[in-house]
Formats: C-alpha cells, sequence, structure tokens
C-alpha cells in the first residue's frame, strides 16, 4: 500500500473511532438523564434502564464499528475473506 493510500486509511479510521466515542459519550449522557426520573418503587427509571439497556446499547456500538472498519478495510484494499 503507498503512503497516501495508508494515510487515507488511517484517516477514515481516526474519523470512525471519534465518531464511535462520540455516539459512546452522547448515549452515556442520555442514560445519565434519566437517573433522576421517577421508575420502579425504590429505583429511579434511569438505573433501570442502564442496567438493562446501556451493555445493549455497547455491544450493537461495537458490532456497528467493526462492519464499519471492515469496510474501510476493504476500501482500502487490506480485507481478509
Amino acid at each position: 500500500m503507498s503512503d497516501i493510500g495508508e494515510a487515507e486509511r488511517w484517516r477514515d479510521t481516526v474519523r470512525l473511532s471519534l465518531g464511535a466515542v462520540v455516539a459512546l459519550v452522547i448515549l452515556v449522557l442520555f442514560f445519565l438523564s434519566l437517573v433522576g426520573a421517577s421508575g420502579q418503587p425504590g429505583y429511579p427509571l434511569g438505573l433501570v434502564v442502564a442496567i438493562s439497556g446501556l451493555p445493549i446499547a455497547c455491544g450493537v456500538l461495537v458490532f456497528w464499528y467493526a462492519r464499519r472498519q471492515e469496510r474501510i478495510d476493504q476500501r482500502h484494499g487490506l480485507y481478509e475473506n
């Protein structure tokens, strides 16, 4: 791979990584905003949602990131079958 192609691949990878971090921060801030809301007796709604939903959302984010990284690798000729 040429230096120009490698630089483009790293630029795309950095953009993807920053996008994933921004998405995760927004997701966490959203769940934090729910913490003060009312919910089940004895537990705030935000806690219930965070315990059940945040791990699922993080898993979805991981699979989304992996799929997008594979597309970047394919576009730059580094994809393995």
